[in-house]
């Protein structure tokens, strides 16, 4: 199955995954509304497909830290960056981040959502979790999800997420300094709005 496809089942599994860390953390509250409201949203027929879209946006920014995923990505230019560039590029990041996602929910998607099992959760660093889910499909094709959580001042956010195998943290860092050694960060924020507009 494409990537692209397989980002929308990564936004159930990061939404739910925080569940199993639900005795060693202060993310279950928040999990279980995070899983509650995907599951509702993305399977309610009285909202059309940009209403839809409108709500999943709020929730996955709720989710996930695109602050922090914005200053890794661009590695040590965010250093060197302004302010001026900064602000500028993190509020471009959080738009370009989320409709990467949000952009693939097709009409039909929360009928092709079966099941999310939630496998194994693996404690890291200090206060990080590894999570592994397994996305469940009506045509019994799983994928295979695994990000990592952190938790900071009693909130839970997702900091990175693999679909099988496939870190899109990691491969999006490569792309964005790929891009900044050419052409600064002016550069990747010029490539950003055009995605963003496409």
């Amino acid at each position: 199955m494409k990537y692209k496809k397989i980002a929308v089942f990564a936004i159930t599994a990061l939404l739910s995954s925080s569940a199993l860390a639900a005795e060693t953390s202060v993310c279950e509250v928040f999990a279980n509304n995070m899983t509650g409201q995907f599951l509702k949203t993305v399977k309610d027929s009285h909202l059309n497909l940009d209403q839809k879209r409108a709500k999943l946006a709020g929730l996955f920014q709720q989710a996930v830290d695109t602050d922090w995923i914005g200053q890794f990505v661009l590695g040590r230019f965010w250093k060197q960056a302004t302010d001026a560039q900064k602000k500028e590029y993190l509020s471009q990041y959080r738009t370009y981040i989320t409709n990467n996602y949000i952009s693939k929910i097709d009409e039909d998607t929360g009928d092709k959502i079966r099941d999310v099992k939630l496998t194994s959760l693996t404690p890291g660093e200090p206060n990080q979790f590894i999570a592994k889910s397994t996305v469940k499909m009506d045509s019994n094709e799983d994928v295979h999800v695994n990000y990592q959580l952190e938790q900071a001042a009693q909130q839970c956010h997702v900091h990175d997420i693999q679909i099988e195998g496939v870190s899109l943290v990691t491969t999006q860092r490569s792309e964005f300094q790929g891009i900044a050694n050419n052409s600064g960060i002016d550069g990747v924020i010029k490539a950003m709005k055009k995605q963003i507009s496409g």
